[in-house]
């Protein structure tokens, strides 16, 4: 995540001059704008909630979305430690 930032920002740092001259300030801004919106759309249609849903639920809905991923392995009880 942090890496996605950085580079982001780079890339808005490197590219704003270029735009500005190109489209103006608020041109630049629209466009802007519009990435965030394009995110957005991608993100309430393609990325699934999590909150409350245990492990089990979370990996059957990629599953049934035709999706496979590596299985989660589990420590049985008796092996699991407790956090200082």
């Amino acid at each position: 995540t942090t890496a996605v930032n950085w580079s982001l920002s780079f890339m808005v740092t490197k590219t704003l001059d270029n735009m500005k001259d190109a489209v103006g300030f608020t041109g630049v801004f629209w466009i802007y704008g519009g990435c965030l919106l394009v995110g957005l759309v991608f993100i309430y249609f393609y990325v699934p909630e999590t909150k409350g849903k245990s492990l089990a639920e979370i990996q059957a809905a990629f599953e049934a979305r035709g999706r496979q991923y590596l299985p989660v392995p589990q420590t049985p009880p008796d092996q699991q430690r407790s956090l200082p």
